[in-house]
């Protein structure tokens, strides 16, 4: 079972690091940090609203590069 990708920094904030896949061209993983989220909720809805759009974002760009290769 995967590990909750939500913390409780140390100060009592919440943060959270999200892994977005990996790039078409360079093939390094995407990884987005932020922090300094007062609650866990605020923490979760940033975090969800980041993976729903970067996953639209990479598709996008995927197909992109894909077409421009051809």
């Amino acid at each position: 079972m995967a590990k909750a990708p939500i913390k409780k920094a140390d100060n009592g904030t919440y943060y959270f690091r999200a892994n977005l896949g990996y790039n078409p061209i360079t093939g390094k993983q995407i990884q987005k940090y932020r922090s300094g989220f007062r609650t866990k909720k605020e923490a979760k809805e940033e975090y969800s609203k980041l993976v729903l759009a970067s996953t639209e974002e990479l598709t996008t760009k995927k197909m992109a590069f894909l077409f421009s290769n051809l």
